[in-house]
């Protein structure tokens, strides 16, 4: 069998053999909000992905300044414990409510799937974190905030959430043999490491504050003709209720519903009239839905919890309303 070498070189010059190389997705992930879509050395991306650009790029010394402390935020004191060495790295988001993931080569220090993250080698945490992502994932990204402090086995490592706004993943160095693009809700399944999973959940924690920072009407108004019909976009007083009654489930009881039940004409409504054939498949991703309730919609789960729309109260109830991204990766 012949030998897979990593395109690009150590630093010290030598090849880097893969021993299980990874495999691309095909085109159309990209493009699918609710997919991975995952690229290799060298391999096809799209020229464009949620508006921004994707080619190679460099990183220059006033460019590594004005994106990693161009944003303001504050940041609790790095303290790093004894026995263990300064790391930072990046969570890096898209507008499309999927996160970034490098894939270490040969599962290096355990790692099928980890967050971009590296030592600092004495620079300042802000600056180590976005040369990492870089040499890691190929993308070029702006800090946004401080995310979470983890401590892992030899390092004790800062994470910022970021977003990007240039590079491409078929740049990545030699450490990654593959970068993949996953739906925030997938992160958990796909992160082999419990250390990561905390990062994640405290990616989860800021949802609200994430889709703050990507509330575009041009961007909205492209992704939106995907997931309603053209003709009936907005003031979808059914779909909304729908929302409603799963995000105020989840402020009751503290995790998403696993069956969505509504009377039978809604439930022929919806994806007739309302709902596309990708905005309905979405839905049926997250959750059961049936037609079974009588003049209203009932959000329960496997342990026989509910919440029936007819409770909701606009005044009483302020749930995070996280449902829409929960569901279909953008703020409606």
């Amino acid at each position: 069998m012949t030998a897979t070498y990593h395109p690009k070189l150590r630093d010290n010059g030598q090849k880097v053999r893969i021993n299980a190389p990874s495999e691309a997705t095909t085109s159309n992930t990209w493009d699918d909000m609710t997919q991975i879509a995952t690229c290799i050395p060298e391999g096809g991306c799209p020229d464009k992905l949620n508006a921004v650009g994707m080619s190679p790029v460099s990183l220059s010394a006033a460019d590594l300044n004005r994106l990693a402390y161009g944003r303001q935020f504050s940041e609790p004191e790095f303290s790093c414990p004894k026995g263990y060495e300064p790391a930072a790295g990046a969570v890096v988001v898209e507008p499309d409510g999927r996160v970034w993931l490098v894939h270490p080569t040969n599962e290096y220090g355990g790692y099928s799937c980890t967050f971009p993250k590296g030592r600092t080698h004495g620079e300042p945490l802000r600056e180590a974190a976005i040369r990492e992502v870089l040499e890691e994932a190929g993308l070029l990204v702006e800090l946004l905030d401080f995310l979470a402090d983890s401590k892992r086995s030899e390092t004790y490592t800062r994470y910022y959430l970021a977003r990007r706004i240039g590079g491409t993943p078929s740049e990545m160095g030699w450490e990654s043999q593959a970068v993949s693009l996953a739906p925030s809700g997938l992160l958990t399944k796909l992160l082999n490491r419990t250390v990561d999973h905390k990062v994640a959940e405290a990616l989860a924690d800021r949802c609200e504050q994430w889709r703050e920072w990507f509330r575009d009407e041009d961007w909205l108004a492209q992704h939106a003709r995907k997931i309603f019909h053209e003709d009936n976009q907005y003031g979808l007083t059914s779909a909304y209720r729908i929302l409603y009654t799963i995000d105020a489930f989840r402020e009751r009881y503290g995790l998403w519903p696993t069956v969505v039940s509504m009377d039978a004409g809604m439930y022929g409504a919806i994806p007739e009239a309302v709902l596309s054939p990708f905005g309905w498949r979405c839905l049926e991703d997250r959750v059961k839905v049936d037609g079974l309730a009588y003049g209203t919609v009932v959000a329960y789960d496997d342990a026989g919890r509910s919440f029936d729309y007819a409770e909701y109260d606009h005044g009483r109830h302020s749930p995070a309303k996280v449902a829409d991204v929960w569901i279909w990766g953008i703020p409606m």
